[in-house]
């Protein structure tokens, strides 16, 4: 009983160090307000525009589903996402790359017609695709 009891002991203590010590390390940032703003102006555009965009596709889903979705791709939401992200924050290898691929991602989208952005013509674009794996990389 005495070896269930300390074994018992043990493993709490290793879950216990596991979640205070082993949390995974996220990226450090980089402060830069300016870029911040620019971020969230860029960001807001295209927010808009998908929430645009969106509607017609949202309107075709069950009744039960349109709530969650519209509020899950409403504006403020997504531009509370991308203070949280990888670009806005700039946590990555290469600041001044990523911040040109934001940018030049930006100037696409802008080009696409709303069928295009439903149909993923996002991922037809490298500086978008740069994006979408900075935004994955934690």
């Amino acid at each position: 009983m005495k070896v269930w009891e300390k074994m018992h002991k043990l493993f709490i203590l290793v879950i216990l160090f596991t979640i205070l010590f082993c949390k995974p390390k996220v990226k450090k940032g980089i402060d830069d307000p300016i870029w911040r703003e620019e971020s969230n102006k860029i960001a807001s555009e295209i927010c808009n525009y998908m929430e645009k965009c969106s509607a017609t596709t949202i309107e075709k889903l069950p009744d039960y589903m349109q709530k969650q979705v519209k509020e899950e791709i409403s504006t403020p939401n997504c531009i509370e996402k991308n203070k949280k992200s990888n670009i806005y924050n700039l946590r990555v290898n290469d600041p001044e790359s990523a911040k040109t691929a934001f940018r030049e991602c930006f100037k696409y989208l802008k080009t696409l017609s709303c069928e295009e952005m439903v149909n993923a013509g996002i991922s037809k674009n490298d500086f978008c695709n740069t994006i979408t794996l900075l935004q994955e990389n934690k």
